[in-house]
């Protein structure tokens, strides 16, 4: 367009006329037909002017240069097109039309290096996820049992973060800025923002789970367990940023977390990888993350720090998208997802949102400014506790889940899955893929899988499904069985009062509660079979355990 603005000045200079009289020449051999849009634009009234850069052409304009002799062109084609007239050419007109075709040529060159570009971005990411993700479980599985390898995971890490916001302050030390910590309830005390309320808190009282191969762990969990929930709302933010793979929201000067994040005991993906440096008191952050990416007028947060996994995308992003659709005031909002989660996610975001809301993806680490950002209370939450020096579980920590959340969630769920076109088994086992990273597993899989087998069980990899193919599998199952992992999250699409039998390793002061609380939630009856762990070494949440079969059909004896 400036190239067209250019040559039409230049045409004037070159003459001594004013650009007025250029334009009008200009149509002596061409003409914008009606409903066209060109760098030439149009006037109420036809005609022909120059405003500002743009030269703007009424559609259907006759403006014969003095020149004359030039036959009117043929507009017959279809509507939106620019031709060439038969007759004289004035030299003004065929500059601007080189210029033009120049400048398409340049677009359409452009265009071509973004999608190539894209494509090796893309496929880069895939193969770097790749190796990642297979290097993280060789580590976990093999080298993290040792000292030596824990220590220089360490070292590597902080050697990265200090080089990576020492190259920040040098390069882009504009964009370095301090916040303090703000609970989601505190802020909205502080602030005051618009709110809509969903649903009150509660206090919910749940049974524990009924344990089998370790009579200490049993007895540790013998008490009903009670959570308290906290109540749902939506808050809009003013001026918010929010970022890929976290769970910050940055507004107003606070860093604004979910209720049940405390950030006084726990670190971050985000802190771990030097994208936010929390201070000694870990009552205040400074971020790291750079220049914002996008601006937008307004949008909903769905981002999460560990919405890549299955069980943490269904209990803690998934039921906000539910809670929004119990209020009436963001139906046409785009919503905010990590673009880095599994396809099956993608796949659930579509169909369980009730209304057509468009869907931005957020690359990992991406910060994207929003006017007014609509903010879902917590619906769960599980803590990110990296592995340190130490090779020794984590403390034991009581979740907590919504059961307003999770109940809408299922709602939703039971309304999107088509049914079935084929009987749906009753008693589901769901096994473990041969492509799956977790580094725990069965040693005695093959054992395990020919027991449930026998005793009825349907055996069904989950990773090879998508999402609506899973609920439909579950939600009329009377009893799941599978290994502790992201899968045994499927339950919450099985009608209240399933059993779930959840195969797992025993290891002292093991935090059963994840699963615990939330069959309990969810109404359902829950049995851990534990199995000995086949190293001591190795950290318990990333060790091989063996079940015993005698135990196993002890269990298998007290399903319906």
């Amino acid at each position: 367009m400036q190239r067209i603005a250019a040559a039409i000045g230049s045409a004037a200079r070159d003459r001594g006329v004013g650009r007025d009289a250029i334009v009008t020449g200009l149509a002596s051999s061409w003409e914008v037909c009606a409903g066209s849009v060109f760098p030439l634009g149009v006037r109420p009234g036809g005609g022909v002017s120059v405003d500002g850069p743009w030269v703007r052409v009424g559609p259907g304009s006759r403006a014969w240069a003095e020149a004359a002799g030039a036959s009117p062109p043929d507009c017959s084609s279809s509507p939106g097109t620019l031709q060439q007239g038969s007759g004289s050419r004035n030299p003004a007109a065929v500059s601007l039309h080189q210029a033009g075709r120049r400048a398409q040529v340049n677009r359409s060159e452009a265009a071509g290096r973004r999608r190539r570009d894209m494509f090796w971005i893309r496929h880069s990411r895939v193969v770097m996820g790749k190796i990642v993700s297979n290097g993280l479980r060789v580590y976990r599985k093999y080298l993290a049992q040792y000292f030596i390898f824990r220590l220089g995971r360490e070292i590597a890490l902080a050697v990265y973060r200090a080089g990576f916001r020492l190259n920040c302050r040098l390069r882009r030390g504009d964009t370095i800025a301090s916040y303090t910590f703000a609970s989601f309830s505190e802020f909205r005390r502080r602030m005051n923002p618009p709110t809509s309320f969903i649903a009150p808190a509660a206090h919910l009282v749940l049974p524990p789970p009924h344990i089998i191969g370790a009579p200490s762990a049993a007895l540790a969990m013998a008490a009903p367990i009670e959570i308290d929930v906290p109540e749902a709302r939506i808050i809009e933010i003013a001026g918010a940023t929010v970022v890929g793979g976290s769970s910050f929201v940055l507004a107003q000067g606070c860093a604004i977390h979910p209720d049940l994040l405390a950030p006084k005991s726990e670190e971050s993906p985000a802190e771990i990888r030097g994208f936010i440096k929390v201070d000694a008191a870990r009552t205040a952050m400074t971020s790291y993350f750079g220049p914002v990416a996008r601006t937008l007028p307004r949008a909903v947060n769905l981002l999460g720090q560990s919405a890549g996994n299955y069980a943490h995308w269904m209990t803690e992003i998934a039921p906000r998208l539910a809670i929004l659709d119990a209020s009436s005031g963001y139906d046409d909002w785009p919503l905010l997802v990590d673009g880095w989660i599994h396809r099956n996610m993608r796949e659930a975001v579509t169909l369980l949102s009730c209304k057509p809301r468009p869907v931005i993806p957020v690359e990992r680490w991406q910060p994207v400014a929003v006017d007014v950002l609509a903010e879902v209370s917590a619906t769960g939450y599980e803590p990110y506790i990296p592995h340190k020096l130490s090779n020794k579980p984590h403390p034991r920590y009581k979740n907590c889940f919504s059961r307003y959340a999770l109940d809408a969630l299922r709602t939703a769920a039971q309304r999107v899955a088509e049914p079935a076109q084929t009987a749906v088994p009753e008693k589901i086992y769901l096994r473990r893929g041969t492509g799956s990273t977790n580094a725990r597993g069965l040693s005695n899989v093959d054992e395990v899988e020919r027991i449930m087998r026998d005793s009825g069980f349907t055996l069904v990899d989950p990773g090879q499904l998508g999402f609506a193919e899973q609920v439909r599998l579950c939600r009329n199952a009377r009893v799941i069985a599978a290994p502790v992992g992201a899968s045994l999250a499927n339950m919450i699409f099985a009608p209240a009062g399933a059993t779930i039998l959840a195969l797992a390793p025993f290891y002292e002061n093991d935090n059963y509660y994840y699963y615990a609380v939330l069959a309990g939630v969810l109404g359902h009856k829950l049995l851990f079979v534990l199995g000995k762990p086949s190293s001591q070494r190795a950290h318990p949440i990333h060790n091989d355990y063996h079940i015993d079969p005698g135990t196993l059909g002890e269990a298998l004896r007290t399903c319906p």
